[in-house]
């Protein structure tokens, strides 16, 4: 009889040591019912049909929660044991539930916005660093002005000889030197080898260009708003008590938005934002400037007015190398008098300078062109 108790007793202690989580008051029952008995009606209990398996499936659940610890709000565990997980537990204020990133955008991000000039602030925690750019593009078009200068104009002066000393006579000869400075006869006449020499009248530039030139000044653009996008790079708990394919991530914090963001670089940008990140309009950004700002063509009218100055020299001979007998007129003079020379035999040869006269513009340049902001970035947030 004692042997058949003692062997009880070792099997409840060994199913007792298997078992952790076996429940003592089984055993007690048991010990209560083989005392009432005779030993000998003591029902003995083969240790191979001990129910291993049923203690095992009403073990109860593991835990990690120990009713004291601080909520982790990225680790799919109910850490303070208020039966609620990460997002869904009130403790995780600063984590926000965010929908799977839609296909062609990409993120989450955190986006700051300020006037032009502020300076630009770290990302915040859990966030790197994506992108500066700008917002809000101003373009002054540009200011366009046109400048003619006058070329080509030459001195053309038309001369006559008297047979008298004071240019009082009738004329006996005409003669219009080369304005390029080489040698002219003079024609056949009748005025001897004395007499004097004049101009028809003062002459004047004629002839020539104006060229045209515009001259274009383009203001640099300026900016409204600048901003800074920063990517995330925290923790992501799935569900993390979100619904559905939703994650956990942590909110940026101030002067960064409360909300998380996605970002697209299309261009043209996309017209709206995708669903689930549509509460707001989208915000785009540029981090560049496609710049045609400019000037169309302008015109000139063609030179007026100038001066010409210089003189005219007379010569005995028809190559106008010999001295004796040369004489220079000089423009400006009413009359030059001249002796021994045979103008029948003579020429003439001009050393004129031109004063050139004045443009005005005849079509005035156009501002033509635009900027734009280039390189796009579309942010649409929660």
């Amino acid at each position: 009889m004692t042997t058949v108790l003692f062997s009880l007793a070792l099997v409840a202690c060994n199913t007792a040591l298997a078992l952790r989580d076996f429940e003592a008051v089984d055993t007690a029952a048991a010990d209560a019912t083989t005392s009432n008995l005779p030993i000998e009606d003591a029902p003995a209990i083969p240790i191979e049909e001990a129910p291993a398996n049923r203690v095992a499936a009403d073990a109860a659940p593991a835990t990690s929660c120990d009713g004291g610890s601080v909520e982790d709000c990225t680790n799919g565990v109910d850490d303070d044991c208020n039966g609620l997980v990460d997002c869904d537990d009130p403790a995780c204020g600063t984590f926000q539930c965010v929908p799977p990133v839609p296909t062609g955008w990409f993120g989450p991000v955190a986006l700051w916005e300020a006037a032009m000039g502020a300076i630009t602030p770290a990302c915040p925690d859990h966030y790197d660093p994506l992108l500066d750019a700008r917002a809000g593009l101003d373009a002054t078009p540009a200011s366009c002005s046109c400048t003619c200068t006058p070329s080509g104009q030459a001195c053309a002066a038309n001369g006559v000889f008297h047979a008298d000393q004071t240019c009082a006579n009738a004329p006996c000869a005409t003669v219009t030197p080369s304005p390029d400075g080489t040698c002219s006869r003079i024609p056949a006449n009748i005025c001897g080898s004395g007499g004097s020499f004049d101009l028809v009248s003062m002459p004047l530039p004629t002839g020539g260009r104006c060229s045209p030139a515009v001259v274009r000044s383009v203001l640099p653009v300026t900016w409204a708003l600048s901003a800074r996008v920063c990517f995330y790079a925290g923790a992501r708990d799935t569900p993390g008590g979100c619904a559905g394919t939703a994650s956990c991530l942590a909110r940026p914090t101030s002067p960064y938005g409360s909300s998380l963001c996605i970002y697209s670089s299309q261009t043209p940008p996309p017209a709206g934002c995708p669903v689930g990140f549509d509460q707001n309009p989208p915000v785009v950004l540029y981090s560049g400037v496609d710049d045609s700002r400019g000037c169309g063509a302008c015109a000139c009218s063609a030179p007026t007015g100038g001066a010409c100055s210089g003189s005219i020299g007379i010569f005995a001979d028809s190559a106008c190398a010999a001295a004796s007998g040369a004489t220079t007129y000089t423009l400006g003079t009413s009359c030059q008098a001249y002796m021994g020379v045979n103008i029948a035999r003579g020429a003439v040869r001009a050393a004129l300078t031109t004063t050139s006269g004045s443009c005005s513009v005849a079509v005035p340049p156009t501002p033509m062109g635009s900027a734009a902001g280039a390189l796009p970035t579309t942010i649409c947030c929660l």
